[in-house]
């Protein structure tokens, strides 16, 4: 008796792995096996990170920094070449989607657990909202990054401060504000930030858990 065969691909699957494959249709080079192989590494990645930060959240409702972890996710995942997006949906079966909407939602979320806990939190939420067209949101939450109820110090309170200030700079002067692209980076928004663009970096989460980079003490200034 033959073995049974394992259930055959379904076509529409299979012809968007084969365009992937020889360059996702749109005249780029096509993909090498170490390639395609490097990119479902980074998916796998995406998700995994999505999926620690999810936990984080759950474990404990009153830190922040988990949702902010997780907005600077949606946000970078959102926000992701069209090209990259549509090579993810065509070797993976489920890959990383997110809106700046969702981002806005995770700072938001942030936010309320601990008000003023981090200026950069505010200052991603500005970003978010500039995204989304919403300029007159963005300034009240760059002005909030501002403020002296900002908890966390430290370099990186004054780094997302002189961010803040050139945003409010730009939107004023009728300048297009940078979008999420930019901005202060821990360790961890580094690894986030770099989930999809081939960093190569750990999946795992700092040893000391989620919380603010070392140089920004969450004691008052």
């Amino acid at each position: 008796v033959s073995p049974p065969q394992p259930p055959a691909q379904p076509a529409a699957a299979e012809k968007r792995r084969d365009e992937a494959r020889r360059g996702g249709g749109g005249g780029a080079p096509p993909l090498t096996a170490e390639q395609e192989a490097s990119l479902r590494g980074e998916i796998q990645a995406a998700l995994e990170i999505k999926a620690q930060l999810s936990r984080a959240a759950q474990r404990d409702e009153s830190d922040p920094w988990a949702r902010f972890y997780l907005g600077l996710w949606c946000l970078e995942v959102a926000n992701a070449p069209s090209a990259t997006r549509k090579l993810a949906g065509a070797l993976y079966p489920l890959p990383p989607t997110a809106t700046v909407e969702e981002a806005a939602s995770e700072f938001e979320a942030a936010e309320r657990r601990a008000p003023g806990f981090s200026a950069r939190n505010r200052l991603a939420l500005a970003r978010a909202r500039i995204l989304l067209g919403e300029e007159a949101r963005a300034r009240e939450w760059l002005s909030a990054a501002l403020s002296a109820d900002v908890v966390s110090g430290g370099r990186e309170k004054e780094r997302a401060r002189d961010e803040a200030r050139a945003l409010l700079l730009q939107l004023a002067s009728g300048g297009e504000a940078a979008g999420a692209g930019g901005g202060v980076a821990s360790e961890v928004e580094k690894r986030v930030e770099s989930a999809l663009s081939g960093g190569g970096l750990p999946v795992e989460l700092p040893p000391g858990g989620l919380g603010p980079p070392v140089d920004e003490p969450t004691d008052a200034d």
